[in-house]
Formats: C-alpha cells, sequence, structure tokens
C-alpha cells in the first residue's frame, strides 16, 4: 500500500525525536555550553525558501529546543562574508550554528569560526571544497545536504542518448564562472580575495580549463562508453546564448546537457529559447526548466519545507549532536520530467521508451 505524504512526515518528526533523545542519553555526546547565546547565524546572498524556512523554524521553537533567534548576513563575496565574520567575532558574537546555503560562505565560517558547527545546503561536493573529510563521517565541525548526486550529468547523457538514439554527439554547456578547486590551506586567496574569473566563451577540448570546473574526464569517457562524442561549450554570460544557435547549425545529430549552475538558474527562459531555437534536444537540471519550455529535466528529488534534511541536521546539531558524526544527506533520487509541446516541435520525437519513463509530462 502506497504510503501517505502525512505518514512520512510523522515518521521524519518521529525519527529526529528519536535522534535527539539518543543524544542526550549517549555517554559519550557533546552537551550544550551553558554559556551559549541561543542564536543562529544564517549567511545568504539573497533571500530563498530555504532561508525562510530555516528563519521560521527556528523562531517558532519547539521539538525539544527553545525559540532560537537567527541574524542574517548578506553578502555576495566569500572574502566579505570572511571580513564580516571576523568583525562579529571580534564583536563577541557568539552563536550555536552557522547555516549556509553557499558552499563558499560556508567554508568562510568554518575559516573564521572553527568552533560553531556549520550546516550547509546548496553543495555540489563538500569533499572537493574543504568543508568534510567524507559524506559518512564529515570529521570537522560541518554537516549538510548535497543538493545533487554523484552521477547526476551522466545520468543526463543516458536519458537523453536514451531518447534519441540516433545522437552521435554531446555539447555539453558550461559557466566559464565555475569556481576552480580551491586549495584546502586556510591561506589560500581563494577564500579571501574576490573572485574575479578567467572566462573565455566557445568550444573548449578537455583541457585544465575544463577540468578545473567539472569532472570532465568523467563525462567525456561516459560518453565514449556510449559510442558519443563529446564536445565541451563554454558559456560566460546571458550575452553569449544567442551565439548557441548558429554554433549548433551544422550539428544536426547532437544534443545539448545543461549542468546545475546559478548563471544558468537565474536566465533559465533565456537559455531555453536559445537552446529550442537551435532545433536540437537539451535536458536540462531542474523541472523549472520544463516549465519554461524545455525539452526535459533529470532532477533531484529534494524534501522542502520542515523537513529537509539540511533543517533537520541543524536541529539535530542544536539538539547536541556532533556535526562531525552526521553524514551529509543526499537526494533521495531522480525524477524525469518532459515538455509534451516542446517534444512535439522537435523532429524527431523521442522514444516512447522515455516518455513512458518519464514520471511527469507537461501539456
Amino acid at each position: 500500500m502506497p504510503s501517505s505524504p502525512d505518514f512520512h512526515g510523522r515518521l521524519s518528526r518521529l525519527l529526529l525525536a528519536s535522534a535527539f533523545a539518543l543524544g542526550a542519553c549517549t555517554a559519550d555526546a557533546p552537551t550544550r555550553k551553558p554559556d551559549a547565546a541561543d542564536r543562529v547565524l544564517l549567511i545568504a546572498y539573497r533571500s530563498t525558501p530555504t532561508s525562510e524556512d530555516v528563519r521560521s523554524a527556528l523562531r517558532q521553537g519547539g521539538r525539544g529546543l527553545p525559540v532560537i533567534e537567527v541574524d542574517v548576513l548578506q553578502e555576495a563575496e566569500p572574502a566579505s562574508v570572511r571580513a564580516a565574520l571576523q568583525a562579529l567575532r571580534d564583536q563577541g558574537k557568539r552563536y550555536r550554528a552557522v547555516f549556509s546555503i553557499s558552499p563558499t560562505f560556508a567554508r568562510a565560517a568554518q575559516v573564521v569560526m572553527p568552533d560553531v558547527p556549520v550546516i550547509f545546503e546548496g553543495v555540489t561536493d563538500p569533499v572537493r571544497l574543504c568543508l568534510v573529510d567524507s559524506l559518512q563521517r564529515p570529521g570537522r565541525n560541518a554537516t549538510g545536504y548535497m543538493h545533487l548526486l554523484g552521477a547526476d550529468e551522466t545520468k543526463k547523457i543516458e536519458l537523453l542518448h536514451d531518447a534519441y538514439p540516433d545522437l552521435k554527439e554531446v555539447l555539453f554547456l558550461m559557466s566559464g564562472l565555475n569556481l576552480p578547486p580551491p586549495n584546502c590551506d586556510l591561506d589560500d586567496p581563494y577564500w579571501t580575495a574576490p573572485f574575479k574569473p578567467d572566462c573565455q566563451p566557445g568550444e573548449r577540448e578537455l583541457d585544465d580549463y575544463i577540468t578545473r570546473r567539472v569532472r570532465g574526464a568523467e563525462i567525456q569517457a561516459y560518453a565514449q562508453a556510449r559510442g558519443l562524442k563529446l564536445r565541451f561549450v563554454v558559456t560566460c554570460d546571458v550575452k553569449d546564448y544567442p551565439a548557441l544557435v548558429r554554433w549548433a547549425e551544422q550539428r544536426p545529430h547532437s544534443g545539448w546537457v545543461v549542468p546545475w549552475h546559478d548563471q544558468f538558474n537565474r536566465n533559465r527562459r533565456a537559455l531555453v529559447d536559445q537552446l529550442n531555437a537551435s532545433g536540437l534536444p537539451a535536458i536540462y537540471p531542474r523541472q523549472a526548466f520544463v516549465q519554461e519550455g524545455g525539452l526535459m529535466s533529470l532532477s533531484a528529488l529534494e524534501d522542502t519545507g520542515p523537513d529537509r534534511p539540511a533543517l533537520l541536521s541543524l536541529l539535530q546539531v542544536l539538539g547536541g549532536r556532533d556535526p562531525a558524526g552526521l553524514p551529509v544527506q543526499s537526494p533521495r533520487g531522480f525524477t524525469v520530467t518532459v515538455n509534451g509541446r516542446t517534444a512535439e516541435r522537435l523532429a524527431p520525437r523521442p522514444s516512447l521508451f522515455v516518455l513512458r519513463r518519464a514520471d511527469q509530462v507537461l501539456r
């Protein structure tokens, strides 16, 4: 018998309460410092549903916790976040935890406030970004939720090829603004200086520029294993999107793979319009692109609202758990969405196999 959303909500609340009770009863469980302020610092570059959920949940109290005040720090650069955090520390500000929806901001908090637990959300690879030692045993003062699964990009290639078996080539779109892997040295300029990307739009081979931004070798090897040629296409800004149509004119047996990036998400309507104009099929990282007219998406199943994993991790830490021993959470799986109207306008049509496999077809 299928379970109801209410059942899942009650179950998650029961599991959370049990985790709190276990933490309180375990002999080696950390205890709350008696002089710790009942405040959480929320770092964000803009207001999001996540940040609003966190503020609302903490200010309501309950779940065995007192009402907790939330201070909000809104900054745009890792260097400015680090300076602002240092100023708060110099002023004697004390927090029971820091919550961040940016990996670079979370790392800045980890650097400046190493004795304060850091909970993150919106991170693709927390090990690579030096936030944790491993996903199962973070080993540091941070844990949280990674909003993508490791096989995201290769699964997009698989689904696109299944939908269009005659494809010969994959055009992997990427933003040159992607941050390169940092050095975990606390004095690395990545964490202290404003980021000035050296963005170069256009087609690129698998070189250092690519591998510093995506797992290019892994993606290329997977495409080749399916008999597909892979090309990396770099964009720096929305003004580069019209060139994608001209660039794709001579590639009739190609398809676009769009990974997650804030640049693409902010400009998703403009991107969808140009990729549709190219006449080539495209697969996107979120259902929101399909709602804007994109062909199809392979997106992670995410829990939102009061039961979102990062918020539950935060509540566990506030209840006394050590973040170093709390595994990093990841999505429960994938969901496939197809825009039926867009599929009908493209030639050829996607395979019936993929249409039947879709979790949702928008009409």
